[in-house]
């Protein structure tokens, strides 16, 4: 039987960037990875904190999600830069909040080149 547990954030601390980079919280990843399959940390705006570039360093890999209707390429360009000086493991991109540009309004992908 396959289980889902999620564990709310609770209200923001004072100190994000400092619980973040502590001995406690690598004692918690590490206790986590021990115990579940798969786990993931959803994570704020990469260009707004730097609580994604100490997460980033911390996990397996990392997924840039980015927002179609309000992102700047140059901005993601620099995300990625970031990630990649954070020494993250990117595994991809999810392209959010994307119009449908054929008659499938189901199902689309596109891709870059």
């Amino acid at each position: 039987m396959k289980t889902l547990i999620l564990i709310a954030a609770g209200p923001i601390p004072p100190n994000p960037s400092e619980l973040l980079s502590s001995k406690m919280m690598d004692r918690v990843l590490e206790e986590l990875k021990a115990n579940y399959d798969i786990i993931i940390l959803d994570a704020p705006p990469m260009m707004q904190v730097a609580d994604t570039r100490l997460l980033a360093r911390k996990v397996d890999g990392v997924v840039l999600v980015v927002g179609c209707d309000k992102s700047d390429r140059q901005m993601v360009v620099k995300a990625k830069e970031q990630l990649t000086l954070a020494e993250a493991h990117i595994l991809g991109v999810v392209l959010n909040k994307r119009e449908p540009q054929g008659s499938d309004d189901y199902y689309y992908y596109y891709a870059y080149e």
